[in-house]
């Protein structure tokens, strides 16, 4: 737990000093990717130093900052944090991390927008976009109906980090109102959210909003009942001006 904009030493005293200083956080306490810090380094050296700050994924560097100290004389940096495990910080030699706290972030892909019409009982294609910087722990994908408070697919997958995903599910033919009479246009909003190792649930799920729509020749019902019902009405206005003039 880190506390509110607390200064945290993470080179004990030596030819140099080097502190945290959370600037704004999502989580009370943690510090997450997204999240922002200024680094504070001090060089209690008479001559100057080099840091360097970056973080290690795989075999891979990726630097976020690099430069030098003037003699005993310090500089400050303000970092966002990325999307990974820790901040490595090393300076004359010195090498510290900063560990970030589990975190996984959710995006619905949709070229058109997440409104979509679709025809009932085809498939569906749902692309997802991760953030994660837990990449190769297991997570589940759960797509879940809100309005029919139904689960419509759950899947494992391992989280790999800044990739898309894509799943496949069934869409759901329309609710019969009466015997032959079928919702023609049906809203379906759907959830898709992740479930693993994680730190902050609001950014866990987002949604696609479905207009399901019958097939058209479900509209031949609807013909015959709005003129049966027309008749009806047409027939008691008749028996009702009749009396009226009898």
């Amino acid at each position: 737990m880190l506390p509110a904009l607390a200064l945290l030493l993470l080179l004990a005293p030596g030819s140099a000093q080097v502190a945290f200083e959370p600037l704004q956080t999502t989580v009370e306490g943690e510090l997450i990717p997204g999240d922002s810090v200024k680094v504070v380094i001090v060089n209690r050296e008479e001559r100057e130093s080099a840091y360097l700050i970056y973080v290690q994924q795989g075999e891979e560097r990726r630097i976020l900052s690099r430069g030098a100290v003037p003699p005993r004389g310090s500089v400050e940096i303000v970092l966002t944090l990325p999307w990974a495990r820790s901040v490595i910080v090393e300076v004359n030699g010195e090498r510290r991390e900063l560990q970030l706290a589990p975190e996984t972030r959710l995006s619905v892909v949709a070229r058109g927008g997440k409104f979509m019409d679709v025809k009932e009982d085809t498939w569906l294609k749902v692309s997802v976009a991760l953030r994660t910087n837990v990449a190769g722990e297991k997570a589940k994908i759960r797509i879940v109906d809100e309005r029919e408070g139904k689960l419509l697919k759950e899947e494992e997958i391992i989280l790999i980090d800044n990739y898309v995903y894509e799943f496949y599910l069934k869409v759901e033919e329309n609710p019969m109102i009466f015997p032959l009479l079928k919702e023609l246009q049906y809203s379906r909003p759907l959830r898709i959210e992740v479930v693993g190792e994680d730190t902050f649930p609001d950014n866990n799920a987002d949604y696609l909003y479905l207009t399901v729509k019958a097939p058209e020749i479900w509209r031949i019902p609807w013909g015959f009942s709005v003129a049966l019902l027309g008749i009806a009405v047409l027939v008691a206005l008749l028996l009702l001006a009749r009396r009226a003039f009898s």
